[in-house]
């Protein structure tokens, strides 16, 4: 006999298949982050804070100009009491904090936004920047959110559609056994008790259809008994009613020849009741004809 699968079997594979998928386009994601930074397409999080070293030595040497910070900072520019700045207003208590310490951060767990600032003169800088990696198209990171981002809602995306995908799988499995089942109810609903037998994939499954072939097979058996028995009343009831018709029509013909017969009135009577008598056996004998004819056979 074939081994059948389980559904404990089915979910058990069902989840690792999910796990397995998981990791996939997990690491199917980390590889082409990474080779995303290697080609040169991506900031690593970790670029902005590189390059302030740079940054730094030129706004010392008075090279530095608003045209020459790059995009992935926001920034605090004040110049011969010219001020201009990118920084959003909101975050005017920590810009205060990193000209007073020079550095200060938000209380964020993702996306730390630092911000350090730097003195020379009468030139003032706060840059600001966020731990995270940025695209290199200035374009893409305008209308794009950080990569980070991206690759995480594009892995939900992704496990969502393939989550879905192997519960459509399985379920459809599940589906196609159980229609046996009904297949097999439906045969035995309609008292089709030769129906071809089926078999499942599923231990469940087959079980249940195993106890509907059983129950068809005592139903079958039960009704051949009931079959057999209405034949023989069947048998019965015309053996009878053939046998009655013979004395009857004889008694009908005797009572005939009677008639010829010149008697009394009270034997005239007598002759009368014997006719309703033989008239009350021959409407008997029709009822059970009728009932002979209801008895299936």
């Amino acid at each position: 006999m074939a081994k059948h699968a389980t559904l404990r079997k089915i979910i058990t594979k069902m989840s690792l298949l999910e796990l397995f998928f998981s990791v996939f386009i997990l690491l199917a994601l980390v590889f082409a982050f990474n080779l995303s930074i290697q080609l040169g397409f991506i900031y690593p999080a970790n670029h902005a804070e590189r390059q302030l070293t740079t940054l730094e030595k030129e706004f010392s040497s008075g090279e530095l100009t608003e045209e020459d910070i790059p995009p992935y900072y926001d920034y605090q520019f004040i110049e011969d009491g010219r001020r201009s700045q990118t920084i959003p207003e909101k975050f005017a208590p920590l810009i205060k904090e990193a000209k007073r310490d020079g550095y200060s951060q938000t209380d964020s767990f993702i996306a730390t936004k630092v911000f350090a600032s730097y003195e020379q003169e009468d030139r003032e800088l706060v840059l600001s920047y966020r731990l995270m990696a940025t695209f290199v198209s200035e374009k893409l990171d305008r209308v794009l959110p950080a990569p980070e981002i991206l690759y995480a809602v594009t892995f939900l995306l992704l496990w969502i559609s393939g989550f879905l995908l192997i519960i459509q799988h399985y379920v459809g499995v599940i589906h196609l056994e159980l229609a046996k089942v009904n297949q097999t109810n439906e045969e035995i609903k309609q008292m089709n008790l030769d129906y071809p037998r089926a078999s499942s994939r599923l231990k469940e499954t087959q079980e249940i259809l195993d106890s509907l072939d059983n129950m068809s097979k005592q139903l079958k058996q039960a009704l051949k008994k009931q079959w057999s028995s209405q034949q023989r009343q069947k048998e019965l009831v015309q053996s009878v009613t053939h046998d009655i018709r013979t004395p009857i029509t004889l008694i009908k013909g005797n009572l005939e020849l009677l008639e010829e017969t010149q008697f009394s009135t009270k034997q005239q009577e007598q002759l009368a009741d014997l006719k309703n008598g033989v008239k009350r056996l021959e409407q008997y004998v029709e009822q059970l004809k009728v009932i002979s004819g209801l008895i299936k056979e």
